[in-house]
């Protein structure tokens, strides 16, 4: 990726006029409801997160991975999809920017359902807010998360469009092994920091599209 940049753009002058950003204004604990010409409910609920040079960026990472991320065996889909049948469509996502974060929960149920998912997935928020993961569940997490990425560095595309992402934002490109690393070093401790500190009630918003 580096050579094939500098092949065909070293003669292209650096441009670094940066555009100035304005401070997005947090309405902690906002809930926000609009009804649209749809079937079903659609819901979010979510705060602002780490950066992607916060040093907890792996810790969420994780710990988003465990809650609701790729696969069927994270605690929401087995909690929300497979337990009580509520959600069809049910993940957690984080995005990381350089500059700031986004944690969200999203699920899309029947409206009459909505209220009771609603309720699940901050059941579930608590849990992980006041129970520090033991020693074997955060062995699996860590097993699983580092699987998946080993997976998906399959898809090239996926992968060349995340190391120039990266080269671009930092000038470097962590390799497979310090990605791993990373995610190895993760405490159970830091788990239930960032858990306290991403899934604070008092902090989390909510958005809610409902049918007319």
């Amino acid at each position: 990726v580096v050579k094939l940049s500098e092949k065909y753009f070293a003669a292209i002058a650096p441009n670094h006029a940066k555009k100035k950003r304005v401070i997005p204004q947090l309405n902690n604990g906002a809930y926000l409801s609009s009804a649209k010409p749809i079937s079903q409910t659609h819901c979010i609920i979510g705060n602002q997160a780490y950066s992607s040079s916060h040093p907890h960026k792996s810790g969420l990472l994780l710990l988003n991975n465990l809650l609701g991320g790729m696969g069927m065996s994270s605690r929401l889909n087995l909690e929300i999809r497979e337990k009580y049948g509520i959600a069809y469509t049910i993940e957690s996502n984080y995005t990381a920017l350089t500059d700031t974060g986004i944690f969200s929960v999203y699920f899309g149920t029947d409206t009459e359902k909505a209220e009771k998912a609603a309720k699940l997935v901050h059941k579930e928020l608590k849990k992980l807010r006041e129970q520090k993961l033991g020693v074997l569940q955060l062995h699996q997490a860590k097993q699983k998360f580092i699987g998946q990425i080993a997976l998906a560095e399959e898809n090239r595309m996926g992968l060349i469009i995340s190391m120039a992402k990266s080269l671009i934002d930092f000038n470097y490109v962590d390799s497979l092994e310090e990605v791993f690393a990373k995610i190895n070093a993760v405490t159970a401790e830091q788990v239930l920091e960032i858990s306290n500190e991403i899934f604070d009630n008092n902090r989390l918003m909510t958005l809610v599209f409902e049918p007319k």
